[in-house]
């Protein structure tokens, strides 16, 4: 149901100058029984002071600071103005902190979320709107590109959304081509996160910004991790070729080849400049593109074709390379807030020496 819009002249004092039409506002009533009116721009919304101050302590803070340079009055609205800010991360704020979920919006745009996260980040009302915004993030997430998957992170970072940290870092290190500490955009986007989420979590003696070029290290970080994905990958894609058995079936030598030639054409043989520059995406997709029959045929009972048959069907091959990237964690939250492994990690670490 969508709240009553009353239109409301802005009336001008006897005696004074106007030098244009009269101006009006919208108010829009998000509770019947509120006590405050808040303006944004020429809308104002009818608020209950005390839902917005339980969603934000910025709010209550304001508030309260508000209360005690107001004259004493009784039956009168207060009122309160934020000419500054985005309306519509406001309305939905709003509509959050006073349950009226019907209000909402089934999907919010980048550009809504930016606001959004922007409001979140200046406001502190993560907890208040993790739960909605974690259905935008996964929507607006589907098919977008690296920079809009870059303010998702941010987002999620701020939402405390261990899971869209998560995934979202997961699909920047599969589509984003070249790395992360060269990325104009990421470095230069890191305004929401505090100094302590800027380290690389995996090297205790790293800082929180690169001295020799005060940038900061969370583009690193993703680096490791796509480096981490990218190794497995071209560990899964020569796999065959490394189980060559006794080396007496001429068939699996002739697979051999054919699997190598296949890749090579393909543009997806590790060590070669093609594969270098591709993207983990678009790796899969042509991947994806191999015929079975490219993949090659084997004596029933081989044991030398043995050695290579559960690798090489196109399903299997694709769902390996699937695994290399969905079987990371990706970024883990604990540590980008502590700046060290958390507990979970410092003990892989451990395991790993």
């Amino acid at each position: 149901m969508s709240s009553p819009i009353i239109q409301v002249a802005i009336l001008t004092p006897p005696g004074s100058q106007t030098s244009g039409p009269v101006a009006h506002t919208t108010q829009e009533v998000i509770d019947e029984d509120g006590d405050m009116i808040i303006t944004i721009s020429q809308s104002s919304f009818l608020v209950s002071s005390k839902a917005i101050s339980l969603a934000s302590p910025v709010f209550r803070a304001k508030f309260k600071n508000s209360r005690q340079q107001e004259s004493p009055s009784s039956g009168r609205l207060r009122k309160f103005s934020l000419p500054e800010e985005d309306r519509e991360a406001f309305v939905i704020f709003c509509n959050i902190a006073h349950h009226r979920i019907e209000a909402l919006p089934k999907n919010v745009d980048i550009a809504g979320l930016y606001e959004i996260t922007l409001f979140i980040q200046k406001y502190r009302c993560a907890s208040a709107m993790a739960e909605r915004c974690s259905g935008w993030i996964q929507h607006a997430s589907k098919g977008a590109p690296p920079e809009d998957l870059w303010d998702l992170l941010l987002l999620a970072y701020l939402l405390d959304s261990q899971k869209y940290v998560s995934r979202i870092s997961r699909m920047l290190v599969s589509m984003r081509e070249g790395r992360f500490r060269r990325w104009d955009f990421a470095v230069n986007n890191l305004d929401f996160l505090p100094a302590s989420a800027l380290g690389l979590y995996t090297f205790p003696d790293y800082s929180a910004v690169d001295q020799s070029t005060n940038l900061p290290r969370l583009p690193d970080l993703l680096d490791e991790f796509r480096e981490t994905v990218s190794s497995k990958v071209e560990m899964t894609l020569l796999r065959p070729l490394t189980k060559t058995g006794t080396g007496t079936c001429r068939r699996l030598a002739a697979f051999i080849v054919a699997y190598a030639t296949s890749l090579r054409n393909a543009g997806i043989l590790p060590g070669t400049e093609e594969f270098r520059f591709k993207t983990l995406s678009r790796i899969y997709t042509d991947a994806a593109s191999l015929l079975p029959d490219t993949l090659g045929e084997f004596h029933p009972g081989c044991d030398d074709c043995s050695t290579v048959k559960e690798y090489v069907s196109s399903e299997k091959l694709l769902n390996q390379l699937n695994k290399c990237v969905n079987e990371e964690v990706g970024l883990c939250l604990l540590c980008l807030r502590n700046n060290k492994e958390c507990r979970k990690h410092a003990k892989a670490v451990l395991d790993e020496r």
